[in-house]
């Protein structure tokens, strides 16, 4: 594993009260280049985790939009809605690149299925999963998708 990758990509994300959903991104995400196979079996129901957490994150946002634009809202609710459009917007980008990230992920295990001379996972790949420490310095640490 590159040594950009070496410190762990926490996120807890609770989707009702009964159910939490807990993982080290960089763990998710990262490859191992001798059990392809493997990772290739995984990758539906990781794809389908994150997927659905975008999803769930662009239904909570898409709801909020339609509360401000229904016009029905007190002032003092007005501000508290965009509050939470706001961090509604910065889940949804941050989960759909957690999405874009899981199909990018296919690509290259597809590309490292196919080609026996590649030893390793490509530099651009966890570069790319590195940047994700990026969009979540915005992100509260508590990430929940539900009201």
């Amino acid at each position: 594993m590159n040594a950009l990758l070496d410190q762990p990509l926490n996120i807890k994300v609770k989707i009702s009260k009964s159910r939490v959903v807990e993982a080290d991104l960089y763990k998710e995400l990262s490859i191992d280049v001798s059990s392809i196979k493997q990772e290739i079996l995984n990758q539906p129901a990781k794809f389908a985790t994150w997927a659905t957490l975008s999803d769930l994150a662009e239904q909570r946002r898409d709801k909020l939009k339609y509360l401000l634009s229904e016009g029905s809202v007190n002032e003092s609710h007005y501000s508290q809605l965009v509050e939470k459009l706001s961090l509604a917007e910065k889940h949804y980008e941050f989960f759909s690149s957690i999405k874009d990230m899981f199909s990018y992920r296919m690509t290259i295990l597809v590309f490292l299925m196919g080609n026996n001379y590649h030893t390793r996972v490509p530099d651009e790949y966890e570069n790319a999963v590195y940047h994700l420490r990026v969009l979540m310095k915005d992100i509260v640490p508590y990430l929940s998708p539900q009201y």
